[in-house]
């Protein structure tokens, strides 16, 4: 998956060698403008942090220990036609009910193996009281949970969750 990501050298050098030492932050916050891929990097990063040595595992959008909350449908009449496979609006932004579902399945632990990651893209969408619900589990992270949040303007997160989180700048490709 890293091959489709070219220019985010740095980025990778650095979620590398974060991957790689005996203190990995539980906590990221991918920022830069947006489609430069950084969902992109977040689903490549979330993917080689769970992988296990010598365990099979399945594609990305599968897996069990990569957790991505969605907009949920727009309305009840959108949310028939998700149940019947066609095509639904979405939400603009991610309510707390996605989080509070998201964090039941924090109390149980990772699947295949010991770490879970959990991907909010973009953050930038969350609502002010998703965000706040999800402040406790930055604060408390189960063991073995990551966070990456993806966002494209910091300004617009939380101070408290900006401070909770290590910060990974994705600057314009050349």
């Amino acid at each position: 998956m890293t091959e489709n990501l070219i220019g985010h050298e740095e980025a990778w050098r650095e979620w590398n060698g974060a991957l790689g030492s005996a203190r990995m932050h539980h906590a990221w916050i991918l920022t830069g403008l947006k489609g430069l891929g950084k969902g992109q990097f977040a689903r490549a990063a979330a993917a080689a942090l769970v992988a296990e040595p010598g365990m099979p595992q399945p594609p990305m959008e599968a897996h069990p220990d990569i957790l991505i909350p969605e907009h949920p449908p727009e309305n009840k009449d959108e949310a028939k036609k998700r149940e019947d496979g066609q095509a639904y609006r979405v939400k603009r932004s991610i309510p707390i009910d996605e989080i509070r579902l998201l964090q039941r399945r924090l109390n149980t632990r990772p699947t295949l193996g010991s770490r879970r990651a959990v991907i909010i893209d973009p953050a930038d969408d969350l609502e002010k009281s998703a965000a706040n619900a999800l402040l406790k589990s930055l604060e408390e992270p189960p063991q073995g949970t990551f966070f990456l949040l993806v966002t494209h303007r910091i300004g617009r997160l939380l101070p408290t969750l900006r401070s909770r989180c290590r910060v990974l700048r994705f600057n314009p490709l050349a």
